[in-house]
């Protein structure tokens, strides 16, 4: 995977492209095979006068703001499925930015194809990938929306279960290591308070010796 591209430096090819809405001459290098590499490669720019990020995405999220046929949004995650699971710097994955564009319900339906756990999936604000839409008065993807909840809507409820099984697989490996942490202190605390013992017992051992020496002395 090759590092983030400068778009006012130097954006990549497959970004230009996708601005200039030149669709088949993206899918004929995906084909080729000579975007691959760059399908994966994030394009990011700047804050004018500052060091600050101002946005950064792959060509997934950039197709879909560009309002890229179905063809491109396929051709883009065949050649790499998982941009369906990654995440602008606003916490947006590509269902986020359909759903905001009122994207056609061909894409929509492959983007949650792709990864069904989208759809429960909140960005940095906190918005599941419906308010953008309806945010945005995007008709067509509430519309879809309402059909995915009661055609699909078993893939939503996997999604949701999937990720509560992987919150709780967290919290659990978290309390695990406290576990771990906890025991591992009551042992050293256990160490701690033999050494002080041994310590107050030879203390103890030393007067006793000290005086027998005097009270022989004294004798």
């Amino acid at each position: 995977m090759q590092p983030p591209f400068n778009y006012d430096v130097d954006p990549t090819d497959l970004y230009k492209a996708l601005e200039t809405e030149r669709w088949d001459f993206v899918i004929e290098n995906l084909e080729q095979g000579d975007f691959i590499d760059q399908a994966q490669t994030w394009v990011y720019r700047k804050e004018e006068g500052a060091h600050k990020i101002k946005w950064q995405i792959l060509p997934i999220h950039a197709a879909i703001g560009f309002e890229a046929p179905k063809r491109v949004i396929k051709a883009l995650l065949d050649a790499y499925p998982n941009g369906a699971k990654e995440k602008d710097d606003s916490g947006m994955l590509p269902l986020h930015w359909a759903y905001g564009k009122d994207a056609e319900e061909e894409v929509l339906s492959l983007l949650t194809h792709m990864y069904p756990k989208a759809v429960a999936t909140r960005d940095n604000k906190g918005r599941m990938p419906l308010e953008h839409a309806v945010a945005n008065k995007g008709n067509k993807s509430v519309r879809r929306w309402t059909e995915y909840i009661f055609f699909d809507r078993h893939l939503i409820v996997e999604a949701c279960e999937q990720q509560l099984l992987e919150e709780k697989a967290k919290i659990d490996s978290e309390l695990d290591a406290l576990r771990q942490e906890n025991r591992e202190w009551i042992s050293e605390n256990e160490k701690l308070k033999k050494m002080v013992e041994e310590l107050e017992e030879s203390t103890l051992t030393d007067k006793t010796y000290k005086n027998t020496e005097v009270e022989l002395e004294l004798y």
